[in-house]
């Protein structure tokens, strides 16, 4: 798997060298994409060992700690916003679509408190900072500026093109299934968080903020279809 080599990657960051600057923003992403694949497959009908998400985006993070330094992580007001605005969209698109609600699985409703709640505590984790992290990375780091030049480090996330910003919002949506169009519309906002000021930091903060309300929402009212 792509993502493995990483570990190849990573000498050339702890060394110092300058590291692969594609690998620096999409092995995180990659990394989830894979783990969910085997932690899928091996756990069938319920995904217990979701966790196995969360460390292997965590250690690309940490491997490529360096290449995200240069990143402007901060954050403001907006972000915020930004991020209560997606929550809105994608629990009111359900609403106004007649989507039925989902309850939790089965599965997870006979299990020990104790196993539920330590899947629960991975789930958030990883909804509100591996996954926010690793996706915008991918997302707006990259592919958005990818689209717009083959030198996508040069590019500044503060330049507004129309092409690169629906792409990556698109390719964003599709990633969400049958939500593509709210995944979509998420992309965009999340892509103006970003461009407004030239910060993945908005993105990342809107992302995880639009993910820690639909984490509440979904404990609050067992409507786990947004899971």
């Amino acid at each position: 798997i792509s993502w493995l080599a990483a570990g190849e990657r990573a000498i050339a960051v702890e060394s110092g060298d300058t590291p692969d600057p594609t690998a620096v923003y999409l092995t995180p992403f990659l990394a989830i994409l894979a783990a969910g694949l085997a932690t899928r497959a091996a756990t069938g009908d319920f995904e217990w060992i979701y966790g196995l998400r969360v460390a292997a985006a965590g250690a690309a993070l940490w491997l490529f700690r360096r290449g995200y330094r240069e990143l402007d992580w901060r954050c403001g007001p907006s972000a915020f916003a930004m991020g209560a605005a997606v929550f809105a969209l994608w629990v009111g698109l359900d609403r106004f679509l007649g989507i039925a609600p989902m309850a939790a699985p089965a599965v997870f409703q006979h299990a020990s408190r104790g196993a539920q709640i330590a899947w629960l505590a991975l789930r958030i984790a990883g909804a509100v900072v591996t996954v926010p992290i690793a996706e915008e990375l991918a997302f707006r780091g990259f592919l958005l500026r990818r689209i717009a030049s083959s030198d996508f480090e040069s590019v500044d996330l503060s330049k507004f093109a129309w092409m690169p910003f629906l792409i990556s919002s698109v390719a964003f949506g599709m990633l969400h299934g049958d939500r593509w169009a709210a995944g979509a519309i998420a992309g965009m906002l999340y892509a103006w968080a970003a461009m407004r000021r030239g910060r993945i930091g908005d993105a990342v903060v809107a992302h995880a903020f639009t993910n820690a309300l639909l984490a509440a929402w979904v404990l609050a009212t067992g409507e786990w279809q947004f899971w």
